[in-house]
């Protein structure tokens, strides 16, 4: 009986260790990427939406700046998609956007570009951002999913330190964070619980990839949606003037509309 309380006593400590040590992991990252102010990045998302049994593969090239004040956004940002079918190898540009923090523009393949103007339109540039994908824990103000240090833990929230494996031939601590949101009884979906994996860098504390696993409740039925994020490149806080989410970043060959409302779109130039 001697031996057994011992052991628990040591498991306790260890797992209690292992907790201790994934919540200063994702706090050294938070702060490693709270002084990220723009930058560069590819990157790769692989996600199962609902019932879908296949892998959706999107890539995507952006420049980001960080914007205050901005209640739509943490960032003004420049961004080209890339879409491959689900078992294919063929790649298509599929989509490009840009937000300024003062419009949301989409450039299309027939080289025209709508400009959404915020203070118009400003739930019509809400919907657009929340459509958009993005690396968030660059991008986010509060660099989601990683833990702010300042933040107040919900008590169900749980951290597990995996341990350390290799990403894209980088070393990195591997951990998880559970999450298990209050329920809103009247919302059409209600998430029951969501689940971070996040990969940090050990060389810079820097995040390469992280995937989030939601369980939802529609209708009294129970869907998962599973999404991964796979940084392939970045460069930060070196972006060049003409680099800057602008207006300028869209192509002069292309013929820009102001956004009316639908099919009310006017010319511009």
């Amino acid at each position: 009986m001697k031996y057994k309380l011992i052991l628990s006593a040591i498991l306790l400590w260890f797992f209690a260790s292992c907790k201790q040590d994934a919540k200063e992991i994702l706090k050294k990252s938070f702060d490693k990427c709270q002084k990220i102010q723009n930058g560069y990045y590819e990157m790769t998302r692989f996600s199962h939406d609902y019932d879908d049994t296949d892998t959706s593969v999107n890539s995507y090239k952006c420049f980001f700046n960080k914007i205050q004040n901005d209640s739509l956004s943490s960032s003004a940002f420049h961004i080209q998609e890339f879409y491959r079918k689900p078992g294919g190898d063929t790649t298509v540009h599929s989509r490009e956007y840009i937000y300024t923090g003062a419009v949301f523009v989409n450039l299309f393949s027939d080289s025209t570009a709508v400009v959404i103007d915020k203070s118009k339109w400003a739930n019509r540039v809400a919907t657009s951002l929340y459509q958009c994908v993005l690396f968030s824990p660059f991008t986010d103000k509060l660099s989601s999913p990683l833990l702010n240090a300042n933040k107040n833990i919900n008590s169900k929230t749980t951290f597990n330190f995996i341990g350390v494996e290799t990403v894209n031939g980088d070393l990195c601590y591997h951990v998880e964070i559970g999450e298990f949101p209050e329920s809103e009884v009247q919302a059409f979906i209600q998430t029951l619980s969501v689940n971070y994996h996040v990969w940090i860098r050990k060389s810079d504390d820097l995040p390469i990839q992280y995937s989030s696993r939601a369980t939802n409740l529609i209708e009294g039925d129970t869907v998962v949606q599973y999404e991964r994020f796979l940084l392939t490149r970045y460069e930060l806080n070196q972006l060049r003037d003409q680099e800057f989410p602008t207006l300028k970043n869209i192509p002069s060959f292309f013929e820009i509309h102001e956004f009316q409302g639908i099919n009310k779109q006017r010319n511009l130039l």
